[in-house]
């Protein structure tokens, strides 16, 4: 995906293929910060022949959502048949080099502890004063 010049006007645009993934905005709202482990996207070539020289397609993809994928398929009759198995252990060695342990998104700077958090201030404020509270009259 690039952003070009389009046309006489030299109006920018876009232009390439652009993959668009739906996101539930309540979901992403409710697990902020997010863990850097769940975000982590790796580059994965896929063949069709391994005796090919080149891959027919190229995407970044989440690990978690591969092995997810892998063991649905592992519990498909299928797969049972054929003895198929699932490398656990690559992905805990994953998880672990690349992000260590603790690691999120965002850093809490300034932890608030509970018992400030149940104080309150409220006496200090003035609610006739139309700037703190603007209520219509």
């Amino acid at each position: 995906m690039q952003i070009r010049e389009l046309g006489q006007d030299r109006q920018y645009g876009i232009k390439g293929s652009v993959t668009n993934v739906p996101n539930d905005l309540h979901k992403s709202v409710d697990c902020l910060p997010r863990n850097v482990n769940d975000s982590a996207t790796i580059y994965a070539k896929l063949e069709k022949r391994l005796s090919f020289k080149s891959h027919f397609m190229y995407q970044c993809v989440n690990p978690n959502r591969v092995y997810n994928a892998a063991w649905y398929l592992m519990n498909k009759p299928l797969y049972q048949s054929q003895n198929v198995n699932i490398d656990l252990e690559g992905l805990e060695k994953f998880r672990t080099e690349s992000f260590p342990e603790g690691s999120n998104a965002f850093a809490d700077l300034n932890p608030i502890s509970s018992e400030e958090n149940d104080e309150s201030d409220i006496d200090d404020d003035d609610y006739d004063d139309p700037f703190v509270n603007p209520a219509p009259d």
